[in-house]
């Protein structure tokens, strides 16, 4: 969401930041359909994930056959994804709806460890590699 955001509380971000910003272009990504490759090694990918801001996106990493989705604030938790439930914050609940049900589509194809930021959980999926039941 850089340089503008949304919130009660402003945004002050530091003089000497200097982001570099992604263009996404299509990527065989499943249900995604489009990304920013981050590695040469084709296995790291910002893709789209937006409802908890415009600009939201979460960096997956595809590795061995199993994927990992970092997915900051999709979701608080596992369980809202596969409710589909949007909660907490949602600057547009129909992209955040939209948004979990790509997730939960990619999930169904393809192996992943879901990691949303505040889910207690989380760490102990990835310790395991546990991945996601997902039921369309």
């Amino acid at each position: 969401d850089y340089p503008s955001s949304l919130g009660a509380v402003p945004c002050l971000y530091p003089a000497w930041l200097n982001p570099t910003l992604v263009q996404f272009s299509p990527q065989d990504l499943a249900g995604f359909g489009q990304g920013y490759r981050l590695t040469q090694a084709q296995d790291v990918f910002i893709v789209p994930t937006p409802g908890h801001s415009a600009g939201h996106q979460s960096v997956l990493l595809r590795e061995s056959g199993r994927s990992y989705l970092f997915a900051g604030d999709a979701s608080f938790d596992e369980a809202q994804l596969l409710g589909g439930k949007v909660a907490g914050i949602a600057s547009d609940p129909a992209s955040a709806r939209q948004t979990l049900a790509t997730i939960r589509t990619y999930c169904a194809d393809q192996p992943t460890v879901y990691l949303p930021s505040h889910d207690p959980d989380a760490p102990a999926r990835l310790r395991d590699g546990r991945t996601v039941t997902v039921t369309l």
